[in-house]
């Protein structure tokens, strides 16, 4: 009867055990939750800074942010970002590989790291990331890459490259304004005047108060024989950008279309 009454009372301490360990685990996790907030509060406070071009100072708040929590994928992000805008580009592309470490499918980590290769002169390691994150079928802006891959391919002489690039952006969006832009210049170069003057219309809906687009899309209506439109879009030239580069431009074409009508 002893022996069945001890075999009965050797479970409570493991049970007090067990309750320790829960109440420890719990402790734990509580500060892993206060340090992320306090994680992000500092993150927040740097991206504001940078917005700012305050950068020294937003350096310091994602530093901050880093040591609240350092498996943040968005403030070793943030802190790349930072150090890119500081021309320090072989820090931010630790930081935009460490970013990727903790979070494996953070594309725009690599986006921008790809940009910050670009600008340390790795153009091999700057196309392998832009392939990459075109992999990422989650990725909310496709259309981005695909620009940015087409200018470093055209950097490259890679033409044909490049404008299938700068198609399959306007593609994955076709209110890209920015994409349309570029294939319009692209088609241009190449003397496709009427699928240039295309694209130039399809991106001055968000480009309006570009003189460069503006004069571009003048042009094109004066080859194409639309003088009309030709007229109102050099005389927007002159609205936008009465001293500009493309003001000269627009002038000596108004005065032409003028003694011809």
């Amino acid at each position: 009867m002893r022996c069945l009454v001890n075999m009965r009372a050797r479970p409570v301490p493991t049970l007090g055990i067990v309750l320790v360990l829960m109440s420890g685990a719990c402790a734990s996790s509580e500060r892993s939750v206060r340090a992320a907030k306090r994680s992000d509060s500092q993150l927040s406070l740097a991206q504001k800074l940078m917005e700012q071009q305050r950068y020294a100072e937003a350096l310091s708040h994602a530093d901050l942010a880093i040591k609240e929590s350092r498996k943040n994928p968005d403030a070793f992000l943030t802190r790349g970002q930072i150090e890119f805008m500081r021309a320090e580009y072989a820090v931010a592309i630790e930081d935009f590989t460490t970013a990727r470490r903790y979070r494996p499918a953070f594309t725009e980590a690599l986006s921008w790291r790809a940009w910050a290769y670009i600008e340390s002169g790795d153009l091999k390691a700057a196309e392998a990331d832009y392939r990459e994150g075109l992999e990422d079928r989650t990725y909310l802006s496709p259309e981005k890459l695909h620009l940015n891959l087409a200018l470093l391919l055209y950097r490259q002489g890679r033409d044909a490259e490049g404008l299938a690039e700068l198609k399959s952006a306007v593609r994955a969006s076709p209110a890209y304004f920015r994409g349309h832009y570029e294939l319009g210049k692209a088609l241009d170069k190449n003397g496709d005047v009427t699928g240039a003057l295309a694209s130039y219309e399809a991106a001055i809906g968000g480009m309006k108060d570009s003189a460069d687009l503006n004069l571009r899309l003048a042009i094109a209506f004066e080859k194409t024989g639309d003088g009309g439109r030709a007229r109102e879009h050099f005389k927007r030239v002159l609205e936008i950008s009465p001293d500009g580069p493309e003001a000269s431009t627009a002038r000596d074409h108004l005065k032409r279309l003028e003694a011809s009508s």
